[in-house]
């Protein structure tokens, strides 16, 4: 029995963006490249949905070394434009 079966784990997060059948994904360009030998190769970012009391959310961004694992860089804000994501770059 897992940790969700034995009721240490909640049910899971719930959803929060609607996936679209017709969206365009992104070539992975990692794929097939040599290993990651140091820091400052590449940087690879990503975003979460942070829920707040009431129903509202948050967002951070992070941009994190691929090699090290260690964060580089975030912003967190009340809204999601561009500007997050390049703040946190910043």
């Amino acid at each position: 029995v897992g940790l969700r079966g034995a009721g240490a784990l909640g049910a899971g997060a719930e959803r929060t963006t609607q996936a679209d059948p017709a969206a365009v994904v992104a070539e992975n360009r990692l794929l097939g490249q040599p290993a990651l030998t140091c820091p400052n190769q590449v940087w690879v970012g990503h975003i979460t949905y942070l829920p707040l009391v009431g129903g509202h959310w948050c967002y951070l961004a992070t941009w994190r070394d691929a090699c090290s694992r260690r964060v580089v860089g975030w912003h967190l804000a009340t809204q999601m434009p561009t500007e997050v994501v390049r703040t946190a770059l910043e």
